[in-house]
């Protein structure tokens, strides 16, 4: 009796378990079905991003020279802290320190520019410009960078096959 019970039980416990195992396998589907949707919408919208951050750099490269009370710079550097901190999230991470500190150099060229004016000729002249054109170079590398950190793959077709499909014999 107890051989017929354990069957009983034994055969029970195997559809539940099957059953389990199932629903585990449609959570785990589900949850990577989910993450690759989520990435899809963060790629389109990094990409976009990304335009905006170049779009930025340029009006940013545009008012650099211009004098720290120009409404001109005062204007694109607050338009430019504003995106910063409303996408950050989505941008590259070279991108957002870059795009950070591109806003902080343009921030200070001009007091920079003077100082460097200013100054008698001699080693601590030498130094700021060593400095000054280390800051100058970082501003124009973030255009570079946004660039090369949304870089997709060239789109090409496939050149070993026929328009049939075929493989082209070589």
């Amino acid at each position: 009796m107890w051989d017929y019970i354990l069957v009983l039980l034994t055969g029970a416990a195997i559809p539940l378990i099957t059953l389990w195992f199932q629903n585990r396998e449609k959570r785990k589907y589900f949850e990577l079905e989910r993450k690759e949707k989520l990435k899809l919408v963060a790629i389109e919208k990094r990409l976009e991003v990304h335009q905006q951050a170049l779009k930025h750099w340029l009006d940013l490269y545009t008012v650099i020279h211009k004098p720290d009370n120009d409404e001109n710079k005062i204007a694109n550097l607050e338009a430019a802290r504003l995106f910063w901190y409303s996408n950050s999230l989505y941008l590259e991470r070279q991108t957002r320190i870059k795009f950070q500190e591109a806003i902080w150099i343009v921030s200070f060229y001009g007091m920079w520019l003077e100082m460097f004016k200013e100054m008698k000729l001699g080693k601590e002249k030498d130094e700021h410009k060593k400095f000054f054109m280390s800051k100058w170079d970082d501003f124009h590398k973030l255009f570079e960078i946004i660039q090369k950190e949304v870089e997709l793959e060239p789109i090409k077709p496939i050149e070993d096959f026929t328009p049939e499909g075929e493989p082209i014999k070589k």
